[in-house]
């Protein structure tokens, strides 16, 4: 006697499937539409991230080369993916120039704290300030050597 299991579908599953098939339509919704943004705002944040740090932008680029030297097929495939997906590319360079802009300020205003900032100064008229002669120090006189006492505790090692 053999069991067979049939497969069988519940409106739960259904009911499942539907909100699965709602939230990607969502994702990629807004997926989309952030793209959209970005390929909006990228000329923007190439030139604030020319702006911040431009040794970013530098970067890349010989980075692309260096890939295209070593590995010409994987160098070539991250140059068109750099150039379908420049949206997100200029967003992420201008993310890493403005972290790298923000731990320079912090540096530097560390670095102030430690040595301090140049202030402005005026240089003021010394005056020669009169002091009475001193007078020479007299020795002090050496105390007495005083007598020793004789203790109990002594007597024990000398037995």
């Amino acid at each position: 006697m053999t069991s067979r299991k049939q497969f069988e579908m519940k409106t739960n599953t259904w009911v499942g499937l539907v909100a699965l098939v709602l939230i990607f339509v969502a994702v990629f919704f807004i997926a989309r539409g952030i793209f959209n943004l970005l390929a909006w705002l990228s000329p923007v944040l190439l030139i604030a991230t020319a702006i911040l740090d431009y040794k970013v932008i530098v970067n890349y680029v010989k980075w692309l080369v260096d890939l295209v030297k070593k590995n010409t097929p994987l160098g070539i495939g991250a140059i068109l993916l750099s150039l379908i997906g420049y949206p997100v590319l200029f967003g992420f360079l201008f993310g890493r120039a403005f972290l790298n802009y923000r731990v320079r300020q912090a540096r530097k205003s560390v670095e102030n704290e430690r040595e301090g900032e140049y202030v402005d100064f005026e240089e003021l008229e010394t005056k020669k300030l009169e002091l009475p002669p001193l007078e020479p120090k007299k020795p002090k006189p050496e105390p007495e050597p005083q007598p020793q006492k004789r203790s109990d505790y002594e007597d024990l090692f000398n037995e």
